[in-house]
């Protein structure tokens, strides 16, 4: 009789034990149906949700790092982040659109502010000012604002010293502004003297020709940081003059130099390029921080939505983290607990093995027959299980989820994400200008579904066959390497 048949023998011949294994293995076998179910599920959860968050980098200065610096080496001098660095990042395959630019403010006597109005020294109204390198507008080409009228700027005017400038539509409309039109600003800096008395000192007088209109790309605010009232983003972006990066250094150096003529104060080291990197894949956004920290000083910190990302998906982590427990536990409670019946079933049958050695059948052949009939019964039962745990750890896991989501809400908000220990003015800047963090706990329940994919198939019939037969093959050849003597005694 070949082995098979010995096998399918074997299994019908005592069909009681053959019915505990069956119910051992689809027990066990639905915990570990239901752990990689759950497992795959919060993976293509966590996929999704990545390709929903906006892809864009931004390095700012870390001031905590650098007072540290400064209190272990007073003689410590930090240098600016190189335009070198910010192109050498920009050129990495995976960066989609990239620019740098340096702000400024200045101040007007005659335009009006769309909204409402924040006015400076001497009730002059304020304007804010954001330089750009890409001719083309990174913001336009990211879809934050769209041209109306007029052009952007041309390769010269960002190369020379142009005071050229882009001005929204509703400050053109309330200030009777149109292409071609002439806006005069003031740059002046106020300060205290020896004696404490405000002082207004008038720099530079400027004047900047219009040569585009655009418009803001309406967004929608989600409340955030602590505050109720998001329009003041909006309002921003309304009011930002873009201008050529050349023009605004020049300015903010003036400025510098005046006030350490004046004070005695050097902020020159605060003229800054602040980068902006926008990817053509959000997945490859942990990759591209990890380039970029490596490339850049320590006092420099990289800001991304990463961690809010991560904040928002914690929900999902805990679960992972309590199935891969549960995974790792019923693994090896299958292997001791499957190893311990074989052990004893065998043990049963050990005059039936002592024959079969004794008639010099080879102990390969008997491991085999042993090992397929397990595999049988077990193949049965974890194909059963499959779809059982499939089902209870969709119910289970979303309610799972839902008490997770409920736990995270429960807590407070903590503002101290900057290195300040504030706000996170970084994140506040990025989405200021629209790039904006907005997963919510709905998406993830809208994207989270518990399916039976063929990867999920596959991995569980590999890890729950690879898990019975190891619980089986060493009670098996434990017991044929024994000697026929001494098994028949």
């Amino acid at each position: 009789m070949n082995i098979i048949k010995r096998a399918m023998t074997s299994i019908t011949r005592k069909p009681g034990k053959t019915v505990i294994l069956l119910i051992l293995v689809f027990v066990l076998g639905n915990v570990i149906a239901g752990a990689i179910s759950i497992r795959q599920a919060v993976g293509g959860t966590e996929s999704i949700l990545r390709t929903k968050m906006a892809p864009v980098v931004t390095i700012e200065l870390d001031s905590k790092k650098v007072l540290a610096l400064q209190e272990r080496n007073p003689d410590f001098s930090r240098t600016s982040l190189s335009v070198e660095i910010i192109e050498k990042l920009g050129a990495l395959p995976y960066v989609k659109n990239f620019d740098y630019s340096i702000g400024t403010t200045l101040e007007s006597r005659d335009l009006k502010r769309f909204g409402r109005q924040t006015y400076g020294a001497a009730l002059l109204t304020t304007f804010r000012f954001q330089g750009v390198n890409d001719p083309e507008i990174i913001d336009l080409k990211e879809g934050k604002i769209k041209l109306v009228s007029g052009r952007v700027f041309s390769k010269q005017e960002i190369s020379d010293m142009s005071y050229v400038a882009l001005i929204s539509q509703n400050v053109a409309t309330i200030n009777n502004i149109s292409v071609g039109s002439k806006m005069e600003f003031e740059n002046n800096i106020s300060y205290a003297d020896s004696e404490g008395n405000s002082c207004l000192v008038n720099l530079q007088n400027f004047v900047f020709e219009v040569i585009g209109i655009y418009e803001p790309v309406k967004q929608v605010r989600i409340s955030n940081y602590g505050y109720e009232d998001m329009s003041w983003m909006d309002e921003d972006m309304e009011n930002k003059v873009y201008a050529p990066n050349k023009a605004l250094y020049e300015i903010n150096e003036y400025s510098y130099n005046e006030y350490l003529r004046l004070t005695g104060w050097d902020y020159r080291e605060a003229i800054e390029f602040t980068p902006l990197f926008t990817l053509k894949d959000p997945l490859e956004l942990d990759t591209f921080i990890e380039d970029t920290a490596a490339l850049i000083p320590d006092y420099f910190e990289v800001t991304s939505f990463t961690d809010d990302f991560k904040k928002v998906a914690a929900p999902l982590k805990s679960i992972q983290d309590i199935t891969a427990l549960v995974l790792y536990v019923a693994i090896a409670a299958t292997i001791i607990i499957l190893g311990l019946l074989t052990t004893l079933f065998l043990r049963d049958r050990r005059h039936e093995i002592g024959t079969y050695l004794a008639m010099g059948e080879r102990k390969f052949r008997i491991a085999a027959q042993i090992g397929l009939e397990v595999a049988v019964v077990a193949v049965i039962a974890i194909t059963l299980s499959l779809f059982s745990g499939y089902i209870l750890s969709g119910n289970l896991s979303e309610r799972m989820l839902l008490n997770q989501i409920a736990a995270e809400q429960a807590q407070p908000e903590d503002f101290s994400m900057s290195t300040g220990g504030g706000f996170p003015w970084g994140k506040i800047e990025l989405e200021t200008r629209g790039y904006q963090f907005e997963i919510s706990s709905d998406d993830i329940l809208q994207s989270y579904e518990v399916s039976l994919d063929l990867l999920t198939i596959l991995l569980f019939y590999c890890v729950g066959l690879s898990t019975i037969g190891i619980s089986v093959l060493i009670p098996i050849f434990y017991m044929i390497r024994l000697n026929p003597k001494r098994i028949l005694m």
